[in-house]
């Protein structure tokens, strides 16, 4: 394993392109940044109802891929994949994952707080099999008022 996984900005953002490029040609953008401690590209479809894409690539020493879609799902793929399929690279699992969201197989129920935060997240990918992530943020006070909204995103 590397030491750092920076070296993953320009593949993903190649990736994203192809995928922007392909059965969503013309229905997505593709838009890289650079931060201190982190890259971030993002794929942008223009169906507001679809869900976005955004891949964080860390320069920091041993952290994972972390892949968001939608409002609140985070996927973290370490570098040798594997976590969500049965693929052995990170390139692949990402690929993977985005193909799904592009398609409209992708879905997920957000709790958020009373200034629009988002608190919790678990979010559902239709492959074969489906998979689901889970998190939340612990809160000082957790009888704070929240909403949910479960929501269903189309294909780009």
């Amino acid at each position: 394993m590397s030491e750092r996984m920076e070296y993953l900005t320009e593949p993903i953002a190649k990736l994203f392109q192809q995928l922007a490029d392909g059965p969503a040609a013309g229905r997505a953008s593709v838009k890289v940044s650079n931060f201190v401690d982190h890259d971030s590209v993002e794929l942008l479809p223009s169906n507001p109802r679809a869900a976005r894409i955004v891949a964080i690539i860390p320069k920091k020493e041993r952290y994972p891929l972390t892949l968001a879609a939608g409002k609140g799902t985070i996927f973290e793929i370490p570098e040798m994949g594997g976590r969500y399929t049965e693929t052995n690279s990170v390139l692949d699992e990402a690929r993977i994952l985005s193909q799904a969201v592009i398609g409209g197989r992708f879905s997920e129920k957000v709790k958020s707080n009373i200034k629009d935060e988002v608190v919790s997240s678990m979010g559902t990918v239709d492959l074969p099999p489906p998979i689901t992530v889970r998190w939340g943020k612990l809160t000082i006070n957790p009888f704070q008022r929240t909403s949910v909204e479960d929501l269903h995103y189309e294909p780009y």
